[in-house]
């Protein structure tokens, strides 16, 4: 029988390749990984979602749109009955599934997704933090596709602002000008 700690070493290496830009080498590992957590651990388990949120954006980054939104929605299901609808976990599938949306240009069930993430990490997170900086953009991006510029500008600038209040916290103050 696998063990937790071999399954988990499997998920490593697909994960380097995976920040190597080597989906191809990914994704028979995720696969694998995903295969014996699921062995291990039941379904419903925060590892075996995570393995399918992991396999989700590997497919994403090869073009396989519908793998990877089946994937990452099974990922937010288990998610959805393992977490409250706040969880960090929750808001990042959510706007894996917006994403993957947006890149089938299935801009109007892009949407949803993406403004559940967008309000999750507005509420959770920082407001210069770098996903609510993501998500802002995603879905300013999707608003300006279905020809809501008003509304997409709004977030446009609010991109910009959280970009560059993100900017200022990240200078070192050793180096400043003053």
């Amino acid at each position: 029988m696998p063990s937790s700690r071999h399954s988990r070493a499997i998920g490593n290496l697909a994960y380097l390749d995976w920040v190597r830009g080597d989906n191809e080498a990914a994704e028979p590992l995720y696969r694998e990984s995903l295969e014996m957590q699921r062995l291990i651990l039941g379904e419903d388990h925060p590892e075996v979602a995570n393995a399918m949120h992991n396999l989700a954006s590997a497919l994403k980054k090869m073009g396989r749109l519908d793998e990877a939104e089946a994937s990452a929605r099974e990922a937010l299901a288990i998610c959805r009955r393992l977490y409250d609808d706040d969880h960090q976990m929750v808001a990042a599938l959510w706007f894996n599934i917006g994403t993957i949306l947006k890149d089938s240009g299935n801009f109007r069930d892009a949407e949803a997704p993406l403004r559940e993430a967008y309000a999750i990490y507005r509420r959770n997170l920082p407001p210069d933090h770098p996903q609510t900086e993501h998500a802002t953009a995603n879905l300013a991006a999707v608003l300006r596709e279905l020809g809501r510029n008003e509304e997409a500008a709004e977030l446009e600038a609010l991109t910009r602002t959280i970009h560059e209040v993100s900017q200022q916290g990240r200078r070192d103050p050793m180096n400043s000008q003053g």
